[in-house]
């Protein structure tokens, strides 16, 4: 005869650490989907701010738009044009009338304006001065090259006059015959060269105005989301949430792992939701892929860790994003997320590098515009790892005294 043994509680094993914490992550997850307002701030913000400064931005193309009036219409000012053209350094736009240009200028679609004045070809032929106005707004940071750009091919310009003027004074024949040959003459010179040795980085170029719009908010998304994020954990204190988990055979540190790989998760889909909308609607290239997969993970689990950290601290919901949104924004604006830090001064250089934004930053620069690769990130990779550890261990400690209390 067969008998049948009754089961009871103290029969069924606890759930195993890693189960625990998986199951408090994908409820988490779970409760964050229904959350509109989250996924707004996680999808669709990110997106509308690169489309928005990257279009702001212009890029940092290796041509200036520059605006031409010509008054003159004569051979000297149609040659003065084409010499701006062929300077490979200009983009040039005609215009029928200065005030057009002004405007363009003045609503910064144009770098700056060169207006030629009538007579201008008269002038030169003459051997009397010829003089073009140059229209630039100081709001813009390309005025002084442009000045030297525009300075530079309007020199040329005087130096073949001078020449043909010389060979007049000694010849006898006519200026306007030899202006031609002068011309001719200078494009055959061979130029002067100049070695430049840059030391340190180079200013950043790329033809894509998304290159550095994409990384920087990368960086800057991830990280103040995982912070706000912590208000879903400091509501569930409050609750009496994570005490009721606690009642059942979970641990502590199953509940703060829990919470931790939730901010992790939401970190990585972030951060995958940009590289891919980065690469297929703007383009941008974001370098070897290793090497980036590497920086998205560090710097995925920093940004958990300060999300866990201030999770422990905030003993209210609304006292997250008071305390989280500033220290974001600060530390992004310190480590080069608003702008890159080689125009800044090196001593406010050197304290974004107090950031751990600075060295993801120096990264994703290294990656997407110098075609680094591991090895050349390695150095920020290992600051972020240590301050991720140092941030996850901090969180953690502090995490299970709370729930603990």
């Amino acid at each position: 005869m067969s008998r049948s043994r009754r089961t009871t509680g103290a029969d069924v094993a606890p759930p195993s650490f890693v189960r625990s914490a998986g199951v408090i992550a994908r409820n988490d997850l779970n409760r964050l989907v229904r959350d509109r307002l989250s996924l707004f701030f996680i999808v669709v913000l990110p997106v509308v701010i690169i489309l928005v400064i990257g279009a702001m931005s212009g890029g940092y193309s290796s041509q200036v738009p520059v605006g031409v009036v010509d008054l003159d219409r004569s051979d000297a000012s149609a040659h003065l044009v084409g010499s701006l053209r062929d300077s490979g350094t200009v983009e040039v736009v005609t215009y029928e009338s200065d005030d057009a240009m002004r405007q363009d200028v003045r609503l910064q679609a144009l770098a700056g304006g060169l207006s030629i004045p009538a007579g201008y070809g008269a002038a030169l032929a003459s051997g009397q001065g010829a003089g073009v106005d140059l229209l630039t707004d100081q709001k813009q940071g390309s005025t002084s090259t442009l000045t030297t750009l525009v300075g530079t091919v309007v020199g040329r310009e005087g130096q073949a006059v001078a020449a043909a003027g010389f060979a007049s004074d000694r010849t006898g024949r006519d200026r306007s015959e030899l202006l031609p040959v002068a011309e001719a003459i200078q494009v055959r010179l061979d130029p002067v060269t100049v070695e430049v040795e840059t030391t340190g980085r180079a200013t950043l170029s790329s033809s894509n105005p998304y290159a550095y719009t994409a990384p920087s908010n990368l960086v800057l998304f991830v990280f103040i989301n995982s912070l706000t994020g912590a208000t879903a954990l400091v509501e569930s204190r409050r609750l009496g949430v994570t005490r009721r988990v606690l009642a059942a055979p979970v641990t502590v540190k199953a509940v703060v792992a829990g919470a931790g790989l939730t901010r992790f998760a939401v970190a990585l889909l972030q951060s995958a939701l940009i590289l891919g909308v980065g690469a297929l609607v703007f383009g941008v290239d974001w370098g070897n892929p290793v090497a980036a997969a590497a920086l998205v993970l560090t710097f995925a689990a920093l940004s958990s860790g300060a999300g866990l950290l201030v999770g422990a601290l905030a003993h209210k919901p609304e006292q997250v994003p008071a305390m989280a949104i500033p220290v974001a924004m600060g530390l992004a604006m310190l480590g080069g997320c608003m702008w890159p830090l080689e125009i800044v001064p090196s001593a406010l250089r050197a304290v974004g590098h107090l950031t751990p934004h600075a060295w993801a930053m120096d990264a994703w620069i290294s990656l997407s515009f110098e075609g680094g690769g591991l090895g050349t990130i390695a150095g920020s990779l290992a600051v972020l790892g240590v301050s991720a550890a140092l941030l996850l261990t901090l969180a953690t400690w502090r995490l299970g005294r709370v729930v603990r209390s």
